[in-house]
């Protein structure tokens, strides 16, 4: 979350003269920020500026509508920086472009913005990109694991350090640039930084590798699906046949679609391949509870419920809103009055035909009903094309099942460097427990790795609720392919 989340509840506070930092607003002092900073300053620390080898300032004004990739706060989200989609920038009039451009291993943190400030990510990318005078770049010298360092930035305790510095009136607030140098930083030792940063980097391994596999499979959708694009009827008038339409489809992008879907080779309607179509069943957000069930909206899954409405596999396809949108539910959830709920029958692949729909089919629009209020009607949903040669291909669905799985894994390893961050900081784990399980790994021994990672739940290490990793043996399976992969990438580009 962005550190200003919780700096307008009501605080009550007193403070000594040396927790006076640079800011004298009574929101840098609330009772959690202090009592955050005293717990990092407990042990051995130093300020984020001296682990960085570059002064902590906002970037360029950059002008846009040039052809250099420039990163916005929009990028800085997750603790691993989006690299995509970037915004070009004309870079010009920037004088030292080496000054500003961002490197794999950088830091980034946003300095402006009610919901995004003071988010910390770390980019990975080889594109050295520039940011804009939103966000601060940080390069860490070799003092500091930047693994480590963005997981400990994007920690609780650091997260309230880093509030502290917040100055201004909601929706014009901004980070104080002394205040982020001075933010404190608890160090360990260089082999306990090393353990937790790691995680961090076999997130990212994951997380690249699964955009591979998607890629791959996205390539393999565009060569089985074969069809002629119908230009736009407004531009381009012209016949159809009464065969392609009905009562529904007599608009311009009606037609279109009915007639560019006629095109599609070896297809069949989408009811063809379904046993249930129903809708989801209404909730008013007030009488949601939260609990562990999933809850889908349009745009995919977007809360949780204590109650759920179906159980079992099912495609989960935008009724109005985020019309397109296509996700798979898998076990207990609640999906709402907003979504069609589908389910395939077995002979069909339902991770194929999910991305089918959601990045693939090109007429949404054509089978949309209502001006005020676009609707995705059953019948047009039903009606809709589908190439059977895609529904069937269970090897497609193999390689995005992989990439989800890949995915969920990286999201748990990020969140375990967090987690480790913060049991380090309370006293849950030592530092030499993480040193020694570093060094057994650089020794072929992942025995104490394998144990500590076994001990960790949401709440942290031997912490309440179900374990973060429900296979070992898979994580470290799939991190194994993910770095074979990502190695034969690198040596195909090197040849």
């Amino acid at each position: 979350m962005s550190v200003d989340k919780l700096r307008g509840s009501y605080h009550v506070n007193r403070v000594s003269p040396n927790e006076i930092g640079l800011l004298l607003s009574a929101q840098s002092y609330r009772p959690a920020v202090t009592k955050a900073i005293n717990k990092i300053k407990e042990g051995e620390w130093r300020t984020l500026q001296s682990l960085i080898s570059n002064v902590i300032s906002p970037g360029p004004h950059p002008k846009y509508d040039g052809d250099y990739p420039c990163l916005k706060t929009k990028n800085v989200q997750d603790l691993i920086a989006e690299t995509s989609p970037a915004d070009w920038a004309d870079i010009s009039e920037i004088s030292d472009l080496s000054k500003v451009q961002v490197g794999k291993g950088d830091l980034l943190i946003n300095l402006t913005g009610a919901g995004s400030i003071g988010r910390v990510s770390v980019y990975y990318g080889d594109d050295l990109p520039i940011t804009n005078q939103h966000i601060a770049k940080m390069s860490p010298n070799n003092l500091i694991d930047e693994g480590y360092l963005v997981a400990y930035l994007r920690s609780f305790y650091a997260e309230r350090a880093l509030e502290q510095g917040v100055a201004g009136s909601t929706g014009q607030i901004n980070m104080v640039n002394d205040h982020v140098r001075c933010t404190p930083v608890r160090i360990c030792h260089s082999s306990a930084q090393k353990y937790i940063g790691e995680k961090v980097r076999q997130a990212e391994r994951l997380r690249a590798w699964a955009k591979e596999l998607v890629n791959s499979s996205d390539a393999t959708i565009s060569s089985q699906f074969e069809y002629s694009l119908a230009p736009s009827m407004r531009t381009q008038p012209r016949r159809v046949s009464s065969a392609l339409l009905s009562p529904i489809s007599l608009g311009p992008e009606f037609a279109r679609a009915s007639e560019g879907q006629a095109t599609f080779l070896d297809s069949m309607k989408f009811g063809d391949f379904i046993d249930i179509c129903k809708c989801g069943d209404p909730i008013k957000s007030e009488d949601r509870v939260d609990g562990k069930y999933s809850y889908y909206g349009a745009s995919g899954p977007i809360d949780k419920h204590n109650e759920y409405n179906f159980d079992g596999e099912y495609l989960i396809v935008a009724q109005d809103g985020s019309i397109g949108c296509a996700n798979i539910a898998r076990g207990k959830f609640w999906a709402n009055n907003h979504v069609w709920v589908v389910k395939l029958k077995a002979a069909y692949d339902i991770d194929s035909v999910c991305r089918y729909l959601d990045e693939h089919f090109p007429y949404w629009k054509g089978i949309t009903t209502g001006s005020v209020v676009p609707k995705v009607t059953a019948e047009n949903l039903l009606n809709l094309q589908i190439p059977t040669a895609i529904a069937e291909n269970e090897h497609l669905g193999d390689l995005l099942r992989l990439s989800s799985r890949a995915t969920s894994l990286s999201s748990i390893l990020v969140n375990t460097a967090k987690l480790l961050v913060e049991d380090l900081i309370e006293g849950q784990l030592t530092e030499s427990q993480l040193v020694s399980a570093q060094q057994a790994l650089e020794a072929g021994d992942d025995s104490l790795d394998r144990a500590l990672i076994e001990r960790m739940t949401a709440e942290g290490i031997d912490g309440e609720g179900d374990p973060l990793f429900d296979d070992i043996d898979q994580l470290y399976d799939l991190l194994e392919q993910a770095k074979q992969a990502l190695d034969a990438d690198d040596t195909m580009a090197e040849a």
